[in-house]
């Protein structure tokens, strides 16, 4: 996808950027926020000594994948896509067959403007797990911001099918997608089923959160407006 991977000043910049903040520099602070449980560091480290010993591996090791592949969600959590794309684009070379990696491979290329490169990943990602709607979310995404709506309502139907039988669990991504859903037809013209798909974004989002909490979310008020039947 892009650039050369330079392993040495990735680990220095992400030590660097930890220490900043006054914590430990060490690796396995690192991989806490890889995991994103820096709160919870003891708890992260007993979890994944494995991992963690691995990680520490690539200044040793220029094989091993799964290391790579937690260096760079750390870049990525870190705010630093496009050192995280290269990163993900070398564990990707040491084992494409992985498909965690390749959705996340995937979202950064998204996140970074390879629109190509992410629809083709999320597609590989969709062929391995048919099972799981994060593939199919992101996949609908992407054609969504193309304007490829019909077949982003279609990805999006999938998705709420698989959330469905995941249950309550799946409410987050269910609601999200609604939303989405409710943006594709609302750019076909299609008002009345918009305002319905909001209507059911809404519920679900209260049930979990309560109407305290969903008020102080950034969408809420667009979606109450479209759900209304204003946002024509």
């Amino acid at each position: 996808l892009v650039g050369r991977f330079n392993k040495r000043w990735a680990r220095q910049m992400t030590v660097k950027r930890v220490r900043e903040q006054n914590v430990d520099g060490s690796m396995k602070t690192i991989l806490a926020y890889a995991r994103g449980t820096v709160e919870s560091l003891n708890s992260a480290i007993a979890k994944n000594a494995d991992v963690y010993g691995k990680l520490q591996a690539t200044d040793a090791d220029d094989t091993n994948a799964q290391a790579f592949h937690l260096l760079a969600i750390t870049l990525e959590k870190l705010g630093h896509l496009h050192k995280a794309l290269v990163t993900y684009e070398k564990a990707y070379a040491l084992d494409p067959n992985d498909p965690d990696l390749v959705l996340n491979l995937g979202l950064t290329a998204w996140n970074t403007g390879s629109t190509s490169a992410a629809e083709r990943l999320f597609r590989m990602y969709i062929e391995t797990r048919p099972d799981k709607p994060e593939g199919y979310n992101n996949l609908a995404s992407v054609c969504l911001a193309q304007g490829r709506f019909k077949r982003a309502i279609q990805l999006y139907q999938q998705v709420l099918e698989r959330c469905r039988e995941r249950g309550p669990r799946a409410n987050g991504l269910q609601s999200v997608t609604l939303l989405n859903l409710a943006m594709a037809y609302k750019s076909q013209g299609q008002f009345e089923r918009a305002a319905e798909l909001c209507q059911e974004s809404l519920r679900l989002l209260e049930e979990s959160a309560g109407r305290e909490t969903m008020a102080s979310v950034g969408h809420y008020n667009a979606l109450a407006t479209m759900a209304r039947g204003q946002g024509r």
